[in-house]
């Protein structure tokens, strides 16, 4: 009778379990981090009865969760891809923009600068027209310069960014550590205690580190888990944690890195992180913000340098000299703050034609500083110094003796496109026409020609002085006359055709000249219609100044709207591609372990059907144990 009902009564409590569980499944269902939970039953030890065995009922062996660990391992791995593209991809798709949109965009602005020069070329003596030049050249400043803005406040963006993620990170690792020392409190994994509940909690926070930065764990036997993040870093040990810290970039301080506190000291981990949007955000700072920012800073070096180069070696209205139109923002050169040296290192544009669209780092090995180009990170220069020139580029090294392991961080272009301006002010001093020209003598006889004079320095003081070009009988020389100086050089041998340079003009003599022809350059006075050097500032747009000659101003950033599109498809694309394995993956762990309320229910009805028949055995043996005092 003891044992009728002590069995009845022990298993009424099991299978109240297995219905307060199932209850919980059933109210976790809309939770997705909970993971399915099972009563797994087995047999109570058995009494002896004679020669065989009564059951005594049955036990409560443990509550498990229903959970993969390889899938949560992949569901990791996903998380950290989808938060890595989601940040590239939509910090690409914002440049895209910036680049292509008819608001944003440099190219209808450089493109209404041109037009405006051939309005000049077409009408050089009026002010309208030169005023309206003027009027597109401050357009077409204004344009790199809120360019350049918003590729700051994208930066600035992204570093706040940075800083409130490593704080989320130190938020979540504190939470992990919390939840390893309850379960380390009650016991662990053991094989005693299987505190799912917490287990749950912290599957949950791992996913959303995940989605942060990659994750690696590493479980110890009572159910404490180690978290490592990146490429090896330690973030919790145990009941330990690793507090992560936003600080300025060594190499760049308008940049953020991530340093790592450990053993009382700050090691930057940035290198070391990847996976997650902590790892994007810092991956488009570096190589994408970059390097949107060095084409635009090539490019207004380029406008500059093309524009002045050609208007230098004109003459405005007033009859003097052109000067230049625009100017830009200097380089930036940053020392590491790791730098022990006393070397300090400053860099300028010697060829527009020669430059890269890239940072560069300056690495002292003791002997030589090497220059690393950073967008493809080839080493270009190895030198001693002072002064290495590369990629049209001049690094001087100056101050005092630099140290081993000293590095510099030069960006040719951070400040080209916010420093770009437009200098002229006075339509009148748009220099439209030539400064010189050339003339053939009315009386000359013969068929020789003389062509309009090329600049070729305009820095030269006897620039504008007249200079006549008599032929020799026979007429295969010249006697050359600087009328302004009064020198004379006698005797200079002709060829047809070749081009000839006096005091920084070139211009080529033609055909059979007859002796006593004589051909004159000399100042272009009263040149107020010429549109000679207009007419040359227009060409400079089909230049192709960059890329070995390959490319014009307006392909180079036609070239970087596409290089943008691209990239923003591409990642695009990787990002639908990782979403789509992730939403697979969740499907797999939904499998596994997710709620199935119909299973549920199922389960509900079987254990509640037990339970009763229980309750109806505890009241047959309480009616026969009566029965049996009855009859006594």
């Amino acid at each position: 009778m003891a044992n009728l009902l002590g069995t009845a009564v022990n298993s009424l409590s099991v299978y109240q379990t297995a219905l307060a569980t199932t209850s919980n499944n059933i109210a976790n269902s809309n939770n997705e981090d909970y993971n399915r939970q099972r009563v797994e039953l087995s047999t109570q030890i058995p009494n002896p009865q004679g020669r065989s065995f009564v059951g005594t009922g049955v036990q409560v062996d443990q509550i498990s969760r229903a959970y993969d660990d390889f899938t949560a391992l992949a569901i990791r791995d996903a998380e950290s891809s989808v938060g890595r593209g989601e940040i590239l991809e939509d910090f690409a798709t914002r440049v895209n923009t910036l680049l292509s949109d008819d608001g944003s965009s440099l190219a209808p602005s450089l493109q209404a600068f041109y037009g405006s020069i051939a309005d000049v070329s077409s009408d050089p003596s009026s002010i309208p027209p030169r005023s309206a030049l003027l009027g597109e050249a401050d357009n077409l400043a204004s344009q790199f310069n809120s360019l350049a803005a918003e590729i700051d406040d994208l930066n600035s963006e992204v570093n706040g960014r940075v800083i409130n993620q490593v704080a989320e990170i130190n938020t979540i690792a504190t939470g992990i550590v919390d939840l390893n020392n309850a379960i380390n409190a009650v016991g662990g994994q053991n094989g005693s205690t299987f505190p799912n509940d917490l287990f749950d909690q912290r599957d949950a926070l791992l996913k959303d580190l995940s989605s942060l930065v990659s994750v690696t764990t590493v479980q110890q036997q009572d159910g404490i888990l180690n978290v490592l993040i990146g490429v090896g870093q330690l973030l919790v040990s145990g009941a330990t944690q690793n507090v992560l810290q936003s600080v300025p970039s060594g190499r760049n301080p308008n940049e953020v890195s991530v340093a790592i506190q450990s053993n009382g000291a700050l090691v930057d981990i940035t290198s070391s992180l990847a996976g997650g949007s902590l790892s994007g955000l810092l991956s488009f700072q570096q190589t994408e913000l970059d390097g949107v920012q060095n084409v635009l800073g090539r490019l207004a070096i380029g406008v500059s340098s093309l524009v002045n180069a050609q208007h230098v070696e004109g003459q405005d209205l007033n009859g003097n000299l052109g000067t230049n139109v625009f100017s830009v923002g200097q380089p930036n050169v940053f020392a590491n703050t790791n730098n022990t040296g006393a070397a300090t290192v400053a860099v300028t544009v010697t060829t527009a034609s020669d430059l890269q669209a890239s940072d560069y780092e300056l690495r002292f090995d003791g002997t030589n500083f090497n220059v690393v180009r950073q967008s493809d990170n080839a080493t270009v220069a190895n030198s001693t110094g002072p002064t290495i020139a590369v990629d049209g580029l001049t690094f001087t090294i100056a101050g005092g003796a630099p140290a081993t392991g000293d590095r510099f961080y030069a960006e040719p272009y951070a400040n080209s496109a916010a420093g770009f301006s437009n200098l002229l002010t006075d339509p009148r001093s748009i220099a439209a026409a030539l400064p010189t020209k050339t003339e053939e003598a009315v009386a000359n006889v013969g068929t020789g020609t003389i062509t309009r004079p090329v600049i070729s320095d305009a820095t030269d003081v006897n620039l504008q002085n007249t200079v006549t070009l008599t032929f020799n009988d026979p007429p295969t020389t010249f006697d050359q006359l600087d009328v302004t100086l009064g020198v004379t050089t006698a005797g200079v041998a002709f060829t047809s055709g070749n081009t000839i340079t006096i005091n920084g003009n070139d211009f080529v003599l033609s055909g059979v000249p007859q002796p006593g022809d004589v051909f004159t350059l000399q100042a272009n006075t009263n040149a107020t219609t010429d549109n000679g050097n207009s007419l040359l500032l227009d060409r400079t747009q089909t230049i192709r100044i960059f890329d070995g000659g390959t490319n014009t101003l307006a392909a180079t950033y036609d070239r970087a709207v596409a290089d943008a599109g691209i990239r923003t498809q591409q990642l695009q694309a990787t990002l639908a591609s990782d979403q789509g394995i992730l939403t697979n993956l969740n499907d797999r762990r939904e499998s596994i372990s997710g709620v199935n309320l119909d299973e549920e229910a199922g389960d509900l009805l079987r254990f509640q059907q037990a339970f009763q028949a229980l309750s109806r055995t505890i009241q047959v043996a309480q009616a026969t144990f009566d029965s049996i005092l009855q009859a006594t």
